[in-house]
């Protein structure tokens, strides 16, 4: 039987999000890993990613590394995160973080994560242990209500402007706390997107706004941020918020 080009695309289309895009490979049964991420994430994330963002168009044009990033997230889709609560903490956050990056260069070129779809975020195109979800799913059915760390939203990275920058390194669960507070301080102290503050008033991220019941309610985010700022922020500084950049985070 010979099937058009067009009519065999369509006829793929029905187990894959589109032709041509990455689908993880499955395997059975699901691995449990003692792993947090695989060892050749972290070279690429060192060759990539810079303190101004990702260089995407450099990653973009290597097929071995657009491969062997492939692989970390047919890692991710084929195994079981480790019992330990640390070390699950960074695998999944290690986890949301490549499917983002494959996503994007999947897609690639693009603006940003908004700018094939607006329902980037809320899509069934990822799959993690055996299991399809959206990057939402990801981020608030599992990191953020396992493991109730409100740090977690200065290391996941959304490929986007207004995001904590990237982490250049797998997060490891034996420096996860302090990992994590660093980039906690380095984003409240450093990052231009985190908060402005003039006579009166203080805007901050829009995180805080999506996110406040993690970080005590709208009324505690100011003595929430405090504990990270060197220059500490007036209690009685009126919060408003400031509008989110969805555009890519290439560097620069």
């Amino acid at each position: 039987m010979n099937f058009s080009p067009f009519i065999l695309c369509l006829f793929l289309s029905i187990t894959v999000s589109s032709c041509g895009r990455f689908t993880p490979k499955q395997q059975h049964p699901i691995q449990q890993t003692k792993q947090a991420a695989p060892t050749h994430y972290g070279p690429l994330l060192k060759k990539y990613v810079t303190p101004t963002g990702v260089k995407y168009d450099d990653w973009a044009q290597s097929p071995e590394d657009l491969s062997k990033l492939n692989e970390v997230s047919n890692y991710y889709a084929n195994h079981q995160p480790p019992s330990d609560s640390q070390a699950a903490l960074a695998w999944h956050l290690n986890a949301y973080n490549a499917f983002i990056l494959q996503q994007i260069l999947s897609d690639w070129p693009n603006n940003g994560p908004l700018d094939s779809s607006l329902l980037f975020f809320h899509k069934k195109r990822i799959t993690l242990s055996g299991k399809r979800m959206s990057f939402l799913h990801l981020e608030n059915k599992i990191i953020r209500e396992q493991f109730k760390d409100p740090r977690i939203h200065f290391a996941l990275n959304c490929a986007s402007r207004s995001c904590p920058a990237l982490h250049n390194e797998p997060f490891q669960a034996h420096n996860l706390d302090k990992t994590l507070h660093k980039l906690t301080t380095h984003f409240l102290n450093q990052n231009s997107h985190a908060l402005v503050e003039s006579k009166g008033e203080i805007q901050l991220s829009k995180i805080f706004d999506w996110f406040a019941e993690d970080f005590g309610g709208k009324e505690n985010l100011i003595p929430y941020i405090n504990q990270y700022r060197k220059q500490k922020v007036p209690l009685d500084k009126k919060v408003s918020f400031l509008k989110y950049d969805w555009q890519l985070n290439s560097s620069k």
